[in-house]
């Protein structure tokens, strides 16, 4: 190899052409063969005493006789030979690296053009100095040219910071010229890493709680920041913005969550109202206001009409109280909401009279409070009338007032009701079926019948009539209602029955007795012997029907008021169940005999304004103003009219012997018929029976006035009737 021009010195380089001349010394225009002879030498003029033996002088003028010296024997004479000691140093040398002059040019090794680079060794440009070349800079020398170096492989020979005995940084450079860079090369020096940490959610942001890594380059899957809170979720890193959650998380990792951030998302927070009673529901009447959270004593929820109650809220069961407290908070409160509790529910009954007392009879309904016609108490027995109810005071009304099931106790007498008609021993069907008995209404007013009337006889029979007082059987004074061993017409023998009593109470068709109570008092009895004195009333097929005449509970005792009834009903049998007696029973008035209460018969004189009742055989006066009183003629006083006078003229219209005169006037005696002065004997005696007048008593059918003058009268009088 051959030493780059620029390596040698100029002055070297012009000494070596200086120094190739002839030389022999002789001015040959020929050249100078490689062995220093004179090749060309033609003139006979070379001089040349050339002793090795060499020389093929032409002109034969050359005298030399004695050959060159060559004692290294290497073909070079020691004139030409620079070293004639060693053979390998001559002219024809190969120029080798040996600090020797090896083809006697005088310049050795490198500073010979013709040294033979093999034998030297290469080196490497190292133009910065780093003791390593370039590998594309090689250079073959014998000795280290300045700038180079011993070894190649400096991948960057403009800095000596990189070589391949380097240490590889990271810096993006293959520092130690492996080929290989940064991260890539195993002998990295670590102490030039940068951290990096994981972000296994890919937002930007590496796990704060994870070990960092030492590397050059950012790894996959890593950043240069450990700022991430929560490496599992992206929407969580320092660029996100804090929002509300119910899990109060850290949105963006700066350690302060909802409320606490200052930088929440505003519009993420909720309306929170204060929650006083701590039961979930926020003051309704409280405007609230805006976080994320609530906090303790604060809700979402501000729908409690009541703060200050935690058992008052839209989340409790309405109750029923006294107070009607709204606890649903649904603006409805007990009665009026169809959502409260049954289980503190009253029941509660229709009060329609308004007494305190409700239906007996109705099953009422669940209600918190009773309201107006409404009530807890369901003991009424009858609701429509505001003076019946449990303890009322019982009074003559038809009702049952006092609740005990029985009606008007106490103001039904002996008498009052009086058995009228009975069938004993029906024709038409069995005695099972068709057996009845009626009762007829003798007291002047209205009675009801229902609880506490009792049949029996002398003997075992009983029964207990059962009849509730809102199904009483109202009888009018003189209408009559039957009972009967059947209520169906169609297999009774064709009777309407008011009250069924079944077999309890049969009537023998023989000797018997029909005893009917009320409250157990005796209201009436007859005792009937068939096969006495009642004989008359032993026909099959027939009833005992009471005379009309003799309607009352003691003249039934006597059988002369009986008759066989002659009225055909139903099936075929007789009598007038239910019916009037009046005209089963022939009237004995006019029949020449004066009977049981029959005043006068027959009536003597026109008496044309009184008359005989049919039905009593009595007289009536009732259309009779007057009774003369005048004087000595006074009935009963000591002289004069007076009220003693006044309550005879009442006993005498009304027919009571109890009758009293309320008021009456006194004036002078009328044109018109009345009761004249007895003692004068002035018109016609009668017998009044039962009247409760102990005087003799006279009619004068004409005027009065007529008979006796201006005379004072007792007239007009108002009377009792007791």
């Amino acid at each position: 190899m051959r030493i780059p021009s620029i390596l040698l010195p100029l002055a070297l380089t012009t000494g070596l052409f200086m120094a190739c001349g002839d030389k022999d010394g002789n001015t040959d225009s020929g050249s100078i063969g490689d062995d220093g002879t004179d090749t060309t030498d033609t003139d006979g003029t070379d001089t040349d005493t050339d002793t090795d033996g060499t020389d093929t002088d032409t002109d034969g003028t050359d005298t030399d006789t004695t050959g060159p010296v060559d004692e290294d024997g290497d073909g070079y004479p020691a004139d030409e030979d620079c070293d004639d000691t060693n053979p390998a140093v001559n002219p024809g040398a190969t120029e080798v690296c040996n600090d020797i002059d090896d083809d006697c040019d005088d310049l050795v090794d490198d500073q010979d053009d013709d040294l033979d680079l093999a034998t030297g060794s290469v080196f490497y440009g190292d133009a910065d100095a780093d003791g390593f070349g370039a590998d594309d800079a090689e250079i073959q020398a014998c000795v280290q040219p300045e700038g180079s170096a011993t070894v190649g492989g400096d991948c960057d020979d403009g800095d000596a910071a990189i070589n391949p005995d380097a240490t590889e940084v990271c810096d993006e450079i293959d520092n130690d010229c492996d080929d290989l860079i940064d991260d890539a090369d195993d002998s990295v020096d670590g102490t030039t890493f940068s951290e990096f940490w994981i972000d296994a959610d890919g937002d930007g942001f590496g796990d704060a709680a994870s070990d960092a890594i030492g590397a050059c380059a950012v790894p996959d899957g890593a950043v240069d920041n450990a700022l991430d809170c929560n490496d599992d979720d992206d929407a969580i890193n320092p660029d996100a913005t804090e929002i509300c959650d119910d899990a109060d998380v850290d949105e963006d990792c700066n350690e302060l969550a909802d409320d606490d951030d200052a930088g929440v998302d505003t519009s993420t927070m909720i309306t929170v109202y204060p929650d006083a009673d701590g039961d979930g529901f926020g003051d309704m009447d409280d405007a609230g206001w805006t976080e994320c959270d609530a906090d303790e004593g604060e809700t979402t929820d501000h729908s409690d009409c009541n703060d200050g109650d935690g058992d008052i809220n839209p989340d409790a069961t309405e109750v029923c109280d006294d107070a009607d407290v709204d606890e649903d908070c649904n603006e409805l409160a007990d009665n009026a909401d169809d959502g409260a509790d049954e289980s503190t529910m009253i029941t509660v009954y229709p009060d329609v009279d308004d007494d305190g007392f409700g239906d007996i009879h109705d099953e009422g309904w669940l209600a918190c409070d009773a309201e107006a016609y409404e009530t807890t108490d369901h003991s009424d027995c009858n609701d429509d009338d505001e003076y019946s109810y449990p303890g009322a005071d019982e009074i003559d009304d038809l009702y049952d007032n006092d609740c005990d099931s029985l009606c008007d106790e106490g103001f039904i007498a002996e008498g009052d009701l009086v058995i009228s008609e009975f069938l004993a021993d029906p024709a038409a069907v069995s005695d099972s079926e068709g057996e009845w008995l009626e009762i007829t209404n003798v007291s002047g007013a209205e009675i009801a019948i229902c609880g506490g009337w009792n049949l029996s006889d002398d003997g075992a029979d009983d029964h207990d009539i059962d009849i509730a007082p809102d199904e009483a059987i109202i009888l009018a004074d003189g209408e009559a209602a039957v009972f009967g061993r059947n209520a169906d017409s169609a297999v009774n023998g064709g009777v309407t029955v008011d009250y069924a009593y079944g077999s309890a109470y049969p009537l023998a068709n023989g000797n018997d007795e029909i005893i009917l109570s009320f409250d157990g008092y005796l209201i009436d009895e007859v005792w009937y012997d068939f096969d006495g004195d009642w004989s008359d009333m032993d026909a099959a097929g027939y009833s005992a029907t009471l005379n009309d005449f003799w309607l009352d509970a003691e003249d039934n005792d006597d059988p002369a008021a009986w008759c066989l009834g002659a009225s055909t009903f139903g099936s075929g049998d007789h009598g007038t169940p239910g019916a009037s007696n009046e005209d089963e029973c022939p009237s004995t008035c006019g029949d020449g005999t004066i009977e049981l209460d029959e005043e006068y018969d027959p009536a003597p004189g026109p008496f044309s304004a009184v008359f005989v009742d049919e039905h009593t055989c009595r007289w009536d006066f009732s259309d009779v103003n007057q009774l003369y009183c005048n004087g000595g003629c006074s009935w009963a006083g000591g002289g004069g009219c007076d009220d003693a006078d006044a309550d005879i003229l009442c006993k005498l219209i009304t027919g009571n012997p109890d009758s009293e005169a309320i008021s009456w006037t006194a004036t002078t005696a009328l044109a018109e018929p009345g009761f004249p002065c007895t003692p004068l004997g002035l018109g016609t005696a009668i017998d009044v029976v039962d009247r409760g007048v102990s005087v003799d008593v006279s009619w004068q059918d004409s005027s009065i006035l007529a008979n006796h003058g201006a005379g004072d009268v007792v007239a007009y009088p108002d009377c009792t009737d007791p």
